[in-house]
C-alpha cells in the first residue's frame, strides 16, 4: 500500500518494545488530527464468540480455551500455546489475517471519510509482515531501563519477566532498519511531544 493514497497518508506508530510509549505517541498524533486505529483492540474484537476467527481458533485449540460464556479466555489460550512455537505460529496464522482484514477495512473507511492521516497502532507490524499496508513506518524507541521502570510502575511486572518479553521481540536495531521515522522516547514528556510535533509537520510536508 505504500504510496497508494491519492490524498493523505497511512502510517504506523509502532512499538519498539513493550512500554516504550507507542500509545502515548498515537494519542499525541490524534490530538494533531490523525485518525488512530488500534490493532490490539481489533485483536480482541476478532476473538468474540461467533466470529469466523473465533470458530477457527476453537476448532484448532478446543473448547477448553473458552470461559463459561463461551468467549475465548485469553489466559487459557495463552497457556495452550505457551512454550510451543508451532502452536503459537498456528494461532498467529489464524488470527493475524482476520485482524489485517479489519484494519484494511477501517483504513479505507477513514480514507473515504476524508481523514488526512491514519495511524495504525500495531506493535507487531513487522512480525506480521504488514509493511505493505502503510505508507510509512514510525518506530517509537526507548531504553531498556526506561521500559523496565514504566512496567514496574504500571503493572508491577518483575524485571526478569519484562526482560524476557523485550528479548522475545525484534531487537532495537532490527526494527530501526524498517523505520521511515524513529522517535526516541527516553526523555521528558515535553521532549516527546516536541519530537512528535516536528515529525507531524514533516509528514504533512511529505504528503502535502
Amino acid at each position: 500500500m505504500r504510496n497508494w493514497l491519492k490524498a493523505g497518508a497511512v502510517i504506523s506508530a509502532m512499538a519498539l518494545t513493550v512500554a516504550c510509549g507507542k500509545s502515548e505517541v498515537a494519542a499525541m498524533l490524534a490530538a494533531k488530527g490523525a485518525s488512530v486505529i488500534n490493532a490490539d483492540l481489533i485483536g480482541h474484537e476478532v476473538y468474540r464468540r461467533g466470529t469466523p476467527c473465533w470458530e477457527k481458533v476453537v476448532a484448532e485449540f478446543g473448547e477448553g480455551i473458552l470461559d463459561a460464556a463461551g468467549e475465548v479466555d485469553r489466559k487459557k489460550l495463552a497457556s495452550a500455546v505457551f512454550g510451543d512455537s508451532a502452536r503459537l505460529a498456528k494461532l498467529s496464522s489464524l488470527v493475524q489475517p482476520c485482524i489485517r482484514k479489519r484494519v484494511e477495512e477501517l483504513i479505507e473507511r477513514r480514507r473515504v471519510q476524508g481523514a488526512q492521516v491514519v495511524v495504525v497502532e500495531a506493535p507487531l507490524l513487522i512480525e506480521a509482515n504488514w509493511l505493505d499496508m502503510v505508507d510509512e513506518v514510525w518506530v517509537v524507541a526507548s531504553t531498556e531501563n526506561n521500559v523496565l521502570h514504566r512496567l514496574k510502575a504500571n503493572k508491577g511486572d518483575s524485571a526478569e519477566d519484562t526482560r524476557a518479553r523485550i528479548r522475545s521481540q525484534l531487537s532495537v536495531e532490527e526494527r530501526k532498519r524498517y523505520a521511515d521515522v524513529v522517535i526516541e522516547n527516553s526523555g521528558s514528556r515535553d521532549a516527546l511531544r516536541a519530537e512528535v510535533i516536528e515529525q507531524w509537520a514533516a509528514l504533512l510536508n511529505r504528503h502535502g
